[in-house]
């Protein structure tokens, strides 16, 4: 229906009708109901900023995958997997940038080891990619986050501890993370994780959903103590 409004009657062209190209001037009054109840936040963009994708994937090779199991992950051949990471296209189809962020999911809590693993963190070295946990948001931040790469998963559990109970405390991203697993599993609501851990809502959403922790239901549970 919405191909016929935009390029006219299908079928036309083939018989070497011309109106084919012309747009309609009236279409069905339930037609037209249907399309106007459409909004933008329910249309999902066919292309996307590359940005958050390369990152991804810089971020995974950072910490020991080969893309050549990347490549696997993704169901690609290791040639357009380097396009990716290295293009300077300005935009990427939306299904390969899900896809990307479905195989972080998996692989970003697990760094790899052995030769290979240190092959590809040298690499990401070189070209200075950085690891998951350097990016807040890794999809818009301008730029990283101050990280020591050396303790890239070390959690101070006192400022977690410290965080978790509501004090204004500077935290790392790993330690966020650690925050916001610790108060999910108090049963806490993302609105509520985000006023204890003095953070943005749609922030305590992404993580927990990079965490792969369920939403808490429930706006009025009372915060733990």
């Amino acid at each position: 229906m919405v191909a016929d409004v935009v390029y006219g009657p299908r079928g036309a062209e083939k018989a070497g009708n011309p109106a084919r190209f012309i747009k309609y001037r009236t279409v069905r009054v339930d037609h037209a109901n249907k399309l106007l109840t459409v909004t933008t936040n329910q249309v999902e963009a066919a292309y996307v900023s590359p940005v958050g994708t390369q990152r991804r994937l810089q971020a995974l090779v950072a910490i020991g995958y080969t893309q050549t199991h990347l490549a696997e992950q993704l169901e690609m051949r290791v040639g357009n997997l380097s396009k990716i990471i290295l293009s300077d296209r300005p935009r990427l189809r939306a299904e390969t940038h899900q896809a990307v962020c479905n195989v972080v999911t998996r692989l970003w809590s697990t760094p790899q080891h052995g030769k290979r693993a240190d092959a590809s963190r040298r690499l990401a070295a070189r070209r200075g990619w950085l690891g998951p946990l350097h990016w807040d948001d890794i999809d818009h931040d301008p730029a990283p986050a101050t990280v020591d790469l050396l303790e890239e998963f070390v959690i101070d559990e006192a400022a977690v501890t410290l965080a978790c109970s509501g004090e204004q405390v500077k935290l790392r991203p790993q330690e966020r993370r650690e925050g916001i697993r610790r108060l999910h599993a108090a049963k806490l609501t993302d609105g509520q994780i985000a006023t204890r851990l003095h953070m943005a809502p749609e922030t305590v959403q992404r993580i927990r959903k990079q965490l792969q922790l369920p939403a808490v239901a429930g706006a009025d549970r009372q915060l733990i103590a």
